[in-house]
């Protein structure tokens, strides 16, 4: 760990993800911190639509059978699970 922010570290309050994290702007861009903040925050507030809006598509299938008789729910989680 750096010096530098050694002091910030508290493994007991750092949570841990399983996924990789990526933040969608240009590491070679020199951004203000409020341009940055406002970027991140865009860009979060974007993700979230999507995920909104897909998980809305979900709900509306699952009201109708193909059919087969199967039809998609949204599961814990926000998977899809098949149910017939």
């Amino acid at each position: 760990r750096h010096p530098y922010v050694v002091q910030f570290h508290n493994a007991a309050d750092e949570p841990e993800s399983a996924k990789v994290v990526t933040v969608p702007i240009d590491d070679n861009t020199k951004y203000s911190i409020s341009e940055y903040r406002d970027r991140l925050y865009s860009e979060i507030a974007k993700r979230k639509r999507e995920l909104q809006r897909a998980r809305k598509e979900i709900r509306k299938g699952s009201r109708v059978k193909d059919g087969g008789g199967v039809h998609k729910e949204e599961g814990r989680g926000g998977g899809v699970v098949l149910r017939s």
